[in-house]
């Protein structure tokens, strides 16, 4: 997982797809978890929300460490493609702090029908 700590970057097992207007300036902050995801630091910068896209179904959300690098994952989330519908249907996680780190939320079709989940944090205070 690399991340860029002042462009947009989504980490991708083929490399990092970045869209910055200045020098990349990169670091490895964690190996990572699978295939693509989203990266969002929290807003006091200690943690750092990943999710992935779907895999055999499910959806994986990960809390890393920025100073370790450690990776914690937090949840997994149905994802599967309705039998009825002829199109790719999907729902990226897209996960989001809340501005005092205590909450987080995601998009997600978990229960069949698309939605916003949130979920209380108790890493505000963790480093």
């Amino acid at each position: 997982m690399i991340v860029d700590r002042g462009s947009h970057l989504e980490a991708c097992p083929r490399g990092a797809m970045i869209e910055s207007i200045r020098p990349l300036q990169a670091e490895r902050v964690s190996r990572g978890m699978g295939p693509c995801g989203h990266l969002i630091f929290s807003p006091n910068g200690k943690q750092m929300l990943a999710d992935t896209y779907s895999v055999d179904g499910k959806q994986t959300l990960s809390l890393v460490n920025s100073a370790s690098g450690d990776l914690q994952e937090t949840g997994k989330f149905r994802h599967e493609q309705p039998e009825h519908y002829p199109e790719d249907v999907r729902c990226d996680l897209h996960p989001r702090w809340s501005s005092d780190c205590s909450m987080i939320s995601v998009d997600s079709i978990d229960d069949g029908l698309r939605g916003i989940y949130c979920y209380k944090c108790d890493c505000a205070n963790e480093v």
